[in-house]
Order: structure tokens, then sequence, then C-alpha cells
């Protein structure tokens, strides 16, 4: 038998003229070059070749794409041993489309659509069939290759938010972060420009109360998941004219504080005059704990960021550690009353010098430094504390990972290339189910919910959301995801419910979004 040759492929492109082709699927065209072709046939041919052109947000066949593919003929005797043909057709909502494929080698193949050129590769094997996907209008491509034929599959595609969702609540304005209290079963949801907490059942999926903040809701609700107190970071005015803490409003706060509510009356309980955000709560030593940024306390120009403890009771910050980073983000081990920061040691147009920092809660020196390669600004943490680790999610050059460290030692367990998915816009939200021991990342900027395998830092599931999450959280006690999005165009937004056990699992990170994504 003799072997294929494989070539490094150009797409060509000028057409010549078109004649119509003897084949089985209708509506292709093609041309074919003088090339001179060998007077043989190959034995083991591929067992054919299909292509489809798939919608990347639907995963529903394209109609109009304008498709040229041309073939790389194989070599039988050092001469090919089929012309050089050029197929052209444009796409019509059929699924699959047959393409020739005796005689050769591999295809060449140029997608336009929208005005934008696609252009990609794909081999074919003896005795193999290969299914070539491209998703527009990314133009990300899947290439399978199945040994001894079969068949291409119909479109897999991830599931869509709506179909598997439990639970929609409207909500006005523009919801942002999710917090629990399993114990209560209680949803706590802030606006992202109004002074406003809104308080849900997790069983009925009810609002039931409506909280008044003296100040916009700053990153970082924490909730003691013993005593129901819910902890809220406000801020200053935004800068939303139409928001209810307008700049240009009689209220506008000028300096931030932490307000605690008590989650059993749904009310104000008190406010702490210490500007922090990115909260955490240790209950067993009833500390709450917060990150603070230069000029707040500090002239510093380097603008390095402090790690303030609170005592929970009175609301005194009972300890100010300079930390050597800008921090963005914290997490509390209760069981070995450690503090995890993620930060970087310079903040420009991107993050230098990226690490996490384990710091004692009992003399706030710091234990642990782990270097991290993100350059991305803003990436998240979260913590499993019955196995000691940390996940942080990232990005790095043009692909986001998940990183899982060690609490104990620092040392980087592994790290996870997950793909594309808005990696220079940094981090997505984070939220962990330690029974199934998966990770959950939402992205404001892209519409798919991840599901992480936490042991190996691989994508196992994607939702698709359509539109992006600003956040997601896990209620352990009922195995619900909870989302929030925005409906920009109506004023309102919603939290939606989901199961955490899916029936049906699809992956696929081509789908992920490449390069910059803004929010």
């Amino acid at each position: 038998m003799s072997a294929f040759v494989l070539v490094i492929l150009i797409v060509v492109a000028a057409l010549g003229a078109v004649a119509l082709l003897s084949h089985s699927t209708p509506g292709l065209s093609t041309t074919s070059s003088s090339s001179s072709s060998a007077a043989c046939t190959i034995p083991g041919q591929p067992a054919g070749f299909y292509l489809r052109v798939l919608n990347v947000s639907t995963g529903a066949p394209v109609r109009g794409a304008d498709v040229v593919a041309v073939n790389e003929p194989a070599y039988c005797n050092y001469q090919q041993a089929a012309p050089r043909t050029t197929v052209a057709f444009t796409t019509n909502g059929t699924e699959w489309f047959e393409l020739p494929s005796e005689n050769d080698a591999g295809y060449a193949i140029s997608v336009a659509y929208a005005g934008q050129p696609h252009n990609f590769t794909a081999d074919l094997n003896p005795v193999s069939l290969t299914c070539a996907t491209i998703y527009l209008p990314t133009g990300a491509t899947n290439v399978t290759i199945k040994e001894f034929g079969g068949a291409c599959s119909a479109a897999a595609r991830p599931l869509f938010l709506s179909s598997v969702a439990n639970a929609n609540v409207t909500l006005d304005g523009y919801p942002g972060e999710i917090v629990v209290d399993a114990n209560a079963s209680r949803i706590y949801v802030v606006d992202l420009f109004a002074n406003e907490l809104t308080v849900i059942d997790a069983n009925t999926f009810a609002a039931v109360a409506t909280i008044t903040l003296p100040g916009t809701a700053q990153p970082g609700m924490a909730v003691d998941q013993e005593t129901g107190m819910i902890y809220i970071p406000v801020g200053g005015c935004t800068n939303t004219l139409s928001a209810k803490n307008s700049c240009n409003s009689a209220t506008a706060q000028e300096k931030g504080g932490i307000v605690v509510v008590d989650g059993s009356t749904d009310t104000i309980a008190g406010e702490f005059a210490v500007d922090a955000e990115e909260l955490a709560v240790n209950p067993a030593t009833n500390t709450l704990y917060g990150l603070a940024t230069y000029p707040i306390l500090s002239s510093n120009a380097n603008g390095y960021g402090y790690l303030l403890a609170v005592d929970a009771a009175t609301g005194s910050v009972v300890a100010n550690t300079s930390l050597g980073t800008n921090p963005f983000s914290l997490a509390v081990d209760t069981k070995t009353d450690t503090i995890f920061v993620a930060g970087c040691e310079q903040v420009a147009l991107a993050c230098l010098g990226a690490e996490i920092l384990g710091v004692d809660g009992a003399t706030y020196r710091v234990l642990t430094v782990t270097p991290l390669d993100f350059y991305a600004l803003n990436f998240n943490i979260v913590l499993d504390q019955s196995r000691d680790t940390v996940y942080a999610l990232g990005g790095g050059g043009s692909n986001m990972s998940l990183v899982s460290v060690d609490g104990l030692s620092g040392q980087v367990r592994y790290d996870s290339l997950l793909g594309g998915s808005c990696a220079e816009a940094g981090g997505g939200a984070v939220a962990l189910n330690t029974a199934s021991d998966q990770v959950y990342a939402s992205f404001a900027s892209q519409q798919f919910l991840l599901f992480i395998d936490a042991s190996t830092g691989k994508i196992v599931n994607m939702i698709n959301a359509t539109a992006g999450a600003q956040s997601v959280a896990f209620n352990p006690s009922t195995g619900a995801i909870y989302l929030t999005l925005e409906a920009p165009d109506e004023k309102v937004g919603y939290l939606v419910s989901l199961p955490s056990a899916q029936s049906q699992s699809y992956a696929d990170a081509s789908l992920l979004p490449q390069g910059i994504c803004l929010p």
C-alpha cells in the first residue's frame, strides 16, 4: 500500500471556470487544473470526507456561507494520483456536505461569511472517515478522523441554559454578585449600579425582601453560614447617570464601608467604617477579612495593597498587613486559619508578577508565595479546604487556564489550559462544588458556563447562556448553580437556577472566543 504524502496546503484565491459535479451532494461545483495524474489507483482509499458549517452560538447549520475547497492529491509512483480540483458551493442549511475523497490526501478549505474569510486544512487518511466542522463567526474548527469509516454524527452542541434552568427570577436593574446562605435557604443578589440587595428564597425563588444600601455594592460580598450575617462592601457613586446612586445625585457616597445585614430579619444590623473589598469571614474566629489598595491607606506610589482583619462583632480593625502586592481576591481556610490572597506585584496594562499569597491568620505572616503565569488583570480564586487546594482562574497569553495550588506548601499541582475564553480580559467568576469536585466558571463577555473537573483542570461540560453571566454561585444544600444575567435593552436582569447534575455533557474548547473580550 502506498503511503499518502501530506503536503502544506495553500488556499487557491481565484476560481476558474466552474462546471457541475456529478456527485451525491447537490449544489457543489468543481473545476480541475491541468496537473497530470498517475494512471493508478491507490489501495486503502479514504472512507469519505464531510464538511459542515455551524453557528457557534446555536450549533445550527449556517446558510449563505461561501465555501471553496481545494484537494491535495495523494501520490502514486511519484506522481499525483488525482488531478487538483477546486470545489465551490454556498451552504443552504444542510448539515453535512460530502466532498470527493478518492485518491486524495487532504483539503484546503476557505469559508467566507459576512465579509470575513476563514481558512483551514483537513487531512484524509486511508480507510478513515474525515468529518470537518467550522464554527461561524469565530472561525474555530474541529476535524475528526474516524478509522475504518463510520458516520459523521449529527451536530452535538452545548445545551442552552433555557432548556436546563429550573427557575428564572426577573430582577430590576443590573443584577451582579451572588452569595448563598445554604443553612437559611437564602440567595442574596446585589445590583451593579443601584444601592440595592435582593433577598430570594432558595426553595420558592420568590423575592422576599429588597434592602436599600447606603452605597453601591463593591466586589466581594461574604456570608457567615453560622450566624446568618451578610457583609456587603459599599462604595461611592457610579458614573451611570440613570442609577439610583448616580454621582450627580444628592445621596452620592464619597467613602466606602461595610454594611452588615441580619439574614434572620432582612434588615441592616450595622455599618463598619472600613473601606475594603473582596470580603471573607472566618466563623471560627469571628473575623472578617477584606482587601484595600492605594490610595485608601497609603501614599505608596507602587499601589501595594493591604489585608485588613476586622472584628465581626465590633467592626474594629484588628490587623492591617501590607502585602507587597496589588490584591484582587481572597479566600479563607477556616480549618488551618490561613488567608489566601491573589494579586499582582505590579499593575500596568497587564499583571506583572501574578501570585497567590498564603497568610497566617494568627500572626499575619506570609507563609507561602506561589508565582502564576498570568498576565491578565483581575483573576479570581476559590478554595476547597477539605482538600487543602486553591484554584485560580486567569489568563496568560491567548489562553485561559485553571491553576491548582497546594494550600499547605504553595506548590502548583497543575496549570491546565482551557482554551480562549476571553483570556486577555482576566478570569471570570468561579464557584466550587466539592461533592462533584467541579469548578464552575462564568464570564461577563462570553456566553458559556464552564464545568471544569477540579482533579484534572479539564472542561467536562458547557452550558450556552446566550449572553454573558455576571456571577456564579453554588448551593451545596440543593445542588443548584445560580447565575445572574443581564438584559440591558429591557433594563432588567435575571437570577437563573440550574441543577449541577446534567443529563448531557458536551465540551469543545474551540467554541470559546479568542483574544480580548471586553465586558
